[in-house]
This record gives C-alpha cells, structure tokens and sequence, in this order.
C-alpha cells in the first residue's frame, strides 16, 4: 500500500542540494570564473588566446570525467561522488592562488573541469529521477537555475575580493566558500528515498503509464544511424562553442571598450538575474506553445543578444541590454536539449543520447574559448566572434528547423510535464 503524499517532502530538499551543487559546479566554476579571466591575464602576462586556453581546459576536464561518469555513478554512492566532484572544483580555485606559468594553470583548470562535469547537472539528474515520479520538470529546472544565482550574487564579491585583498587571497576566499558549500550539500543530500524511509514524490499518482513510455523510443544504436541526431550533434555542438565562449569573455570584451572593472562585475551579476528570468521564460513558452515555438524564440533572443554588442560604446545602458539580452538567450544551453531527446527519439536509451548531446556542449566550449581569444589576438576585438557566430545563429535555426519538420517518432505520444 502506497504511503499518503505529505505536504512537504524531502525530495525538495534534495532539489536545494542540487541547487546548491549547480551553483558551486556551473555557476562559480563556469560562469562566475570569467571575472578572474582580465586579472589572470594581467598577473600572469597572458595574452588574450593563452587565458582563454585555460577556460577551455576546464571544458577538456568536463569531457574528459563525463566519458566515465555514468559508470562512476552506476557503482559508487551518488552522494559521495557528488562531493568527491564538489571538492575538485574547490581544490582547482586553491591551486589558481599559487599558480605562476601557464601550465600550472592549466592543471588547476583541468581540476576545476573534472569537479564541474562530474558534480553538476549529471548527478542532479540521477537524484531527482530517483526522488520525483511526477514534477520532475519543475525539480530539474530549480535545480538548473544554481548556474544563474551564482553569476548573479558572486561577481561583485569576486570583484571586491581581487581589488581589495589581491588575486591569490581572492582565489583562496572562492576555493574555500565553495569547499564549505559544497560540504553543507553532502550534509543535506540522501541517494535514494528509501533512506528517509519516504517514496519518490508522487508516487502515488504515478500509474504504470509512465512506465510503458520509458520503454519505447529508438535505441542508441538506432540513433547513430539517424540524420537528425547527427544534425542535433552540430546544432549542440554550435551552440556549445557560441554560448559558454560568450559568457566567459562577456567581463573582458566591456573592460577592452572601456568599462570600469568594478561596474563590469556589477553588470554580470545582472546576467545571472536575467539568466534566471530566461529560464522561467522558457519553461513557460515550453509548456504554453511547444518545443518549435521555444526553438524560435530562444535562437532569436540569441540573435539579438549578438546584435546588440555591436552597439556597446560605453553607455551603462547599452552594457545592461546586451547583458540582459544574453541571459535571456543563454537557456538553449540547458532547457531545450532534454526535450528535443525526447521529441526525436523517445525515452527508451534517452540517458546514452542525452550523455553524448552533453559531451558535445562542453566539446564546444572548449572549442570556442580559444576561438574567441584568437578571433580577438588577430583582429584586435570581440566583436569579429560576435558577428560570426550571429551568422552561424541563423543557419542553426534554419538547421533545427528542418530537424523537426520531419516526421518525429513519436508523433502520437504525450509526454506529461507533471
């Protein structure tokens, strides 16, 4: 007999974790360490493709621990491994304060890298299938929106801990607020209901429906010899080297026309706010209008948000649509994907093609940081990346149309967003 569902669950405080562990893996080791790109570059004398080649170590270090992280998760606790990761990207912050060559940062990246693909969105997603039989879209979503609050709240104190106690005590500060963060999470987080002595959330809604659909779909192998996948393998590819890239130097492209350092990091905290916004935004569109009507609006915010550097000359106004713009175009990195999975090819091997899309976002990323230094070293701007990936923009959505307007395999099957 099923136990009543109870006005409070647990599972919510498993989604905080989650929340938690996103703010520390993707918020501070992605989003947030781009306020450290200018200073790094200045301490360390690097030109622009050499510290943008450290960013993109940090992508190496997520591809190369997401090769193996469903085998990690299958035969080791969830909770430890999480805070196994957790502690990767605290102890690549430490070791970025005594880093005096290039190459020592490249190790300290490499381990900032493994923390972030390891201790992120993967085991998020492990724990709120096992915790949620039905509101799994909302739990995810809260869990997503970790990356944003940490790019809103931690760039003005980044900022002020480099200005006022120097780079190396400013990477120990971040090091050691996220090893105590991430140490509160391995308090709070269980793997399974079972140790709470609770079912999943919703289980007694839950009917054998949801069951029979996890079963159909196309199997892995099934999906490497479909077009479509090898077309959403380089829309996401695409997209992996656009949008990361762009956020990371988001920082140095408004310091290089001539924006205070203090007010860039100001600025960046309002794209973490807008970031959030976007994903609410999307979500909704999702749910209102539908998968396509979301592809449009999300590669058009893009477009916009690439246009709109072109316009950047100094006024404080400029620099908060641009940034705005950004956060609202930034949730095709994240949102979208899961559900193109589903759209195209069912549930049935969905973990092996949503692995393999997630390896192809964090391949772009490291494509694109050094990409985006070198189009800067070589023609003295940020803007020649802005102007050729809003270029590439409008082929991916010409691309991702021609995707979906074929027949999908499951053109009969709802899938419930409860």
């Amino acid at each position: 007999m099923n136990e009543p569902e109870k006005k409070f669950h647990y599972g919510w405080l498993i989604v905080f974790g989650c929340m938690i562990m996103v703010f520390c893996c993707v918020g501070l080791a992605i989003n947030v360490f781009s306020i450290f790109v200018t200073p790094l570059a200045e301490e360390l004398k690097l030109t622009k493709i050499q510290v943008s080649t450290v960013m993109s170590m940090i992508s190496v270090g997520s591809i190369l621990i997401l090769v193996f992280s469903g085998r990690i998760y299958q035969s080791c606790s969830t909770r430890i491994a999480m805070f196994i990761f957790g502690l990767c990207v605290a102890g690549g912050f430490l070791l970025f304060a005594w880093c005096r060559t290039l190459l020592q940062c490249y190790a300290a990246a490499l381990l900032v890298g493994i923390g972030s693909g390891g201790g992120g969105m993967v085991p998020a997603s492990l724990l709120i299938t096992r915790w949620f039989s039905t509101k799994r879209g909302i739990a995810i979503s809260l869990s997503a929106m970790g990356s944003g609050i940490g790019s809103m709240i931690f760039p003005p104190i980044v900022a002020y801990w480099i200005e006022g106690f120097g780079l190396e005590r400013a990477f120990i500060l971040y090091g050691l607020s996220t090893a105590a963060l991430v140490s509160m999470t391995f308090l709070l987080i269980r793997n399974d209901p079972s140790e709470k002595g609770l079912q999943p959330y919703g289980y007694n809604t839950c009917n054998d429906v949801k069951v029979d659909l996890e079963a159909k779909g196309m199997t892995f192998a099934e999906t490497l010899r479909s077009k479509r996948y090898w077309g959403l393998i380089i829309t996401i590819l695409s997209v992996g080297i656009m949008i990361g890239p762009i956020n990371n130097h988001l920082p140095s492209f408004l310091i290089s026309i001539g924006y205070d350092p203090m007010f860039t990091a100001v600025v960046f905290s309002l794209f973490g706010g807008a970031l959030i916004v976007g994903k609410l935004l999307a979500g909704a569109i999702i749910d209102r209008f539908g998968i396509i009507a979301t592809n449009w609006y999300l590669f058009i915010m893009w477009g916009l948000a690439l246009a709109s550097a072109f316009l950047v000359d100094g006024s404080q106004a400029k620099a908060y649509l641009l940034t705005i713009l950004i956060g609202l175009g930034n949730p095709i990195l994240t949102i979208p994907i899961p559900l193109w999975v589903v759209e195209l090819f069912g549930l049935r091997d969905y973990v092996k093609i949503f692995s393999t899309l997630t390896l192809m976002i964090f391949l772009g990323g490291a494509i694109g940081n050094s990409l985006v230094g070198f189009m800067a070293d070589v023609t003295g701007t940020y803007l020649t990346a802005y102007g050729v990936f809003a270029v590439v923009n409008v082929l991916l959505i010409i691309l991702l149309q021609l995707i979906f307007k074929k027949k999908r395999l499951h053109t009969n099957l709802k899938i419930s967003n409860t």
